[in-house]
């Protein structure tokens, strides 16, 4: 969290900062403005639990996606999350997310 808000983030709070649930969850954002004058918002979403099964991704533990996508079921709105449904679109194409452009790509409006 620390280095998170060297980084110019700060602590939001939700409506599902209190629920009951199994998981700690916690949410910092911030958001870029690049010179173009069209800000962008950055979500990063942490749920802290005991019994988590991780992978290593290039140096960090991180759970392992199919569980993780289980918490935006209980917590998290995440119709409105793209990353999150191009993450279960790929999981469900048989393809591994960790890493993949799509998570990161602005959706095409309709």
């Amino acid at each position: 969290m620390i280095i998170l808000q060297q980084e110019g983030f700060q602590k939001v709070w939700t409506r599902y900062d209190h629920l009951q649930s199994d998981e700690n969850f916690r949410r910092y954002e911030k958001t870029i403005e690049p010179e173009n004058g069209k800000s962008h918002r950055v979500t990063i979403d942490f749920f802290e639990r005991k019994d988590l099964e991780t992978i290593e991704i290039n140096g960090f533990s991180v759970v392992k996606p199919e569980l993780l996508l289980t918490f935006y079921r209980n917590i998290h709105s995440s119709d409105k999350c793209w990353a999150v449904m191009a993450a279960k679109e790929l999981l469900q194409k048989g393809i591994d997310p960790i890493g993949h452009p799509a998570l990161s790509a602005m959706p095409k409006l309709n």
